[in-house]
């Protein structure tokens, strides 16, 4: 039996593949040891970015193509009415802004593939044969949890 230990740090490879009987990730227990099972499965890879959850949405090939899809998902975003609310310096909100980058709970996030991850993420397999460069490295896009399964997606 699992112990469970919630705590911030996301569910990955050590959680899904660990011996001991205790959980010390966000998953809770669920994915605890899941692909040692003769039916496991992978589960969804996160990341935490400031104070948000995301989950992998998609694997670019190159940080052109990576910012490309970052900027249609947040302008899709955008246009459906998550938008990230512009707070004067006076407090009160005086409407929104698109979102940029940076900003905190951005609706998707690209980071740079390292080339640890490429070497043992099975998402990034099909860059395993090229060397590493980080500026034509790989991009993984993360769409924040709470916009998993929305409608306004691309």
């Amino acid at each position: 039996m699992t112990t469970p230990t919630l705590t911030g740090a996301t569910c990955g490879e050590a959680c899904w593949k660990a011996y001991e009987d205790i959980c010390r990730c966000s998953c809770g227990g669920v994915n605890h040891a899941c692909l040692r099972s003769q039916n496991g499965q992978r589960p969804d890879r996160t990341s935490r970015v400031k104070s948000h959850a995301y989950i992998l949405y998609a694997v670019a090939n190159d940080y052109r193509d990576g910012v490309r899809i970052q900027n249609t998902i947040n302008g899709a975003a955008y246009d459906a009415g998550v938008a990230q609310p512009y707070i004067g310096y006076d407090g009160t909100q005086h409407g929104y802004y698109p979102w940029r980058p940076g900003d905190d709970g951005v609706p998707a996030v690209r980071k740079t593939a390292t080339a640890a991850q490429i070497k043992t993420w099975p998402e990034l397999a099909s860059f395993r044969n090229k060397p590493y460069n980080s500026y034509d490295a790989p991009s993984t896009l993360w769409l924040r949890l709470d916009c998993q399964g929305a409608t306004w997606l691309p």
